[in-house]
């Protein structure tokens, strides 16, 4: 008679072991690649701008001095001075802090709000996911920087108001994106067993559909923080990155 072989008992990797093996095989991926070095590089570069611009900036950003008006670039002035006089070196350093926090601010809003009404209009269905591909549709229809701008104006001149209107107008983008990843993943089998084991609507939106479609919609990221140079006139003297 032969006995069984069984294997022996493996014993789970530990946490702190689990996450260093996920940090190191991400390093491995970010050092084979030139571009994704470069990429964050500069990133690191821009964090430490904001970070230390109060102390490498060699003036106030808001300091006027007319007698130094369109000065050219010197060693008094790395970048040259303004039509009043203020330095433009310093108020390029000051001004990362505003400009890629809306940036950031944007993104992470619109990418929020526009991934999870999408999931929810692609796991409801029906009316309510005609009704909101309808107002998508509405605001999609009409020049993103022309409603941008209108927007901007009817909230009034701050930069909140400016951040708002711009992610009420990027939203669009992320819901069609979201939409069409949730019709996808809800014909998958595990979206239909849960379903037939009685999940609700929100738990398959959450734990299911959101969190595989989360990188597709991270890809969708651009520049929204360039556009608030067009409208943020009522933050000045405040510096900001300007396109």
């Amino acid at each position: 008679m032969t006995t069984p072989i069984t294997a022996p008992a493996v014993a789970p990797l530990p946490a702190a072991s689990r996450w260093r093996d996920k940090w190191a095989y991400l390093a491995h991926q970010i050092r084979r690649s030139p571009l994704t070095m470069a990429g964050l590089l500069i990133t690191v570069m821009v964090l430490l701008v904001m970070a230390f611009a109060p102390w490498l900036a060699s003036h106030d950003p808001n300091a006027l001095n007319l007698t130094q008006r369109l000065a050219a670039p010197s060693a008094a002035h790395w970048f040259g001075t303004d039509e009043v006089g203020r330095d433009l070196f310093s108020r390029v350093l000051y001004g990362s802090r505003q400009s890629v926090g809306v940036g950031l601010f944007v993104a992470f809003a619109s990418c929020f709000a526009g991934g999870l009404l999408g999931c929810m209009s692609g796991i409801i269905g029906g009316r309510f996911d005609g009704l909101i591909m309808r107002l998508m549709d509405i605001m999609l229809s009409v020049p993103s920087l022309v409603l941008i701008m209108a927007l901007a104006a009817a909230l009034g001149p701050s930069l909140f108001n400016a951040m708002l209107a711009i992610t009420l107008v990027r939203i669009p983008f992320y819901v069609r994106l979201a939409r069409g990843q949730a019709l996808s993943i809800r014909q998958m089998g595990y979206v239909k067993a849960a379903e037939t084991f009685g999940a609700g609507r929100w738990h398959m939106v959450i734990w299911h559909v959101a969190r595989n479609s989360r990188r597709r919609s991270g890809a969708r990221w651009s520049r929204p923080g360039a556009t608030t140079s067009l409208i943020n006139g009522g933050t000045r003297p405040f510096p900001a990155w300007r396109f």
